[in-house]
């Protein structure tokens, strides 16, 4: 069954992996297409002015990071990333703002965690307001 969307949130339906792939397929394609850098990308629920292409992208990237290591914890695994995926990712968790707005509510990400040792990907996912000691 294919996913349906119920305004910027999609259905998973009876098929979520499928449904998964299927999202994985449209966002590499909106990236590889020509003049991709040069358009807006609507992201609604970060609010209603798009975003330069390559801010947009860049919070996928980020967006992929820390949910791999949430999925990874959930289900009690390790994740891992190489140095330059990390670089990137700090890069832009360095402008995700902090302080109220992240209390607000549907704020994409929480308050700061306290870190207090341990990976680099621990100390991005404390910045984003998972504690890296969670355990699903």
């Amino acid at each position: 069954m294919r996913a349906r969307s119920t305004g910027w949130l999609r259905s998973l339906g009876d098929d979520p992996v499928g449904a998964y792939l299927e999202s994985a397929e449209e966002v590499v394609a909106a990236f590889a297409a020509g003049g991709v850098l040069q358009r807006p990308f609507p992201l609604p629920e970060l609010r209603a002015e798009p975003f330069p292409a390559e801010q947009a992208i860049s919070f996928h990237l980020i967006d992929y990071v820390v949910h791999s290591w949430d999925v990874a914890r959930t289900l009690g695994l390790e994740v891992g990333f190489d140095d330059e995926v990390l670089a990137a990712a700090e890069t832009v968790a360095a402008d995700v703002p902090t302080g109220p707005a992240r209390l607000a509510p549907g704020a994409p990400f929480g308050p700061e965690v306290a870190y207090d040792g341990g990976s680099r990907l621990d100390r991005l996912v404390a910045g984003l307001g998972r504690s890296p000691s969670w355990a699903g």
